[in-house]
């Protein structure tokens, strides 16, 4: 199995209100409980297939252009039910790897994403660039409600991407509304004692993150 598209609504989710009602879960591992599984996706295996790991995989070495979905099963309230222009706020936090287990011309697909949709279904998504979310006919369409953090490990010129290792927030589109090059920034001092802040660059493809 290799793991390229995760499409997950959350791994772990809370999502508060004005008032002291919220929403939250947490997987600790995986038995597909609560979870809908679309596409190629499934419970993934140890390296040696002989049991499942307790991980979620996207795809699988022997379909071409593999991609998948898994979904928290419940619908989660992102606005209260007084029809209030007011939106929650949530966060989320999930453990990942993009990494091939093909031993013959590995690749690690060209990325995944955490998605908050409005529907369970899939019938809009392809491969390839558009991560196993959306498709050719159906980018860009207003009417999708589809919001996704992706983890973009392919340059594709045609949506837009500035490298081949970057996130970006897409708003009905898997051409990003905003993209930055991945990393994290460590706090570092100078010669003189000062304190600096120092972006170090962060491949994707090549390490777990948390």
């Amino acid at each position: 199995m290799q793991i390229q598209n995760l499409c997950l609504l959350a791994l772990f989710v809370a999502i508060f209100s004005y008032t002291t009602s919220a929403a939250r879960f947490n997987f600790n591992h995986f038995d597909g409980s609560n979870l809908v599984f679309l596409g190629d996706a499934e419970l993934g295996s140890t390296a040696d297939g002989s049991s499942l790991s307790g991980a979620l995989s996207m795809t699988r070495d022997t379909s071409r252009f593999s991609h998948g979905q898994c979904k928290y099963a419940s619908e989660i309230p992102f606005k209260p039910s007084n029809s209030s222009s007011t939106t929650y706020s949530f966060k989320t936090s999930f453990t990942f790897s993009i990494s091939p287990r093909r031993k013959t011309n590995p690749a690690p697909g060209h990325g995944l994403a955490f998605i908050v949709v409005p529907t369970i279904n899939n019938d809009g998504a392809a491969g390839k660039g558009f991560i196993g979310l959306l498709n050719q006919t159906n980018k860009g369409n207003p009417n999708n409600y589809v919001f996704a953090v992706e983890f973009d490990v392919f340059q594709d010129k045609n949506h837009g991407d500035i490298n081949d290792n970057h996130v970006g927030i897409d708003i009905n589109s898997v051409k990003s509304t905003v993209s930055e090059k991945a990393g994290y920034w460590v706090q570092t001092r100078t010669r003189e004692g000062k304190k600096v802040w120092e972006f170090k660059e962060l491949k994707l493809s090549r390490i777990i993150m948390v």
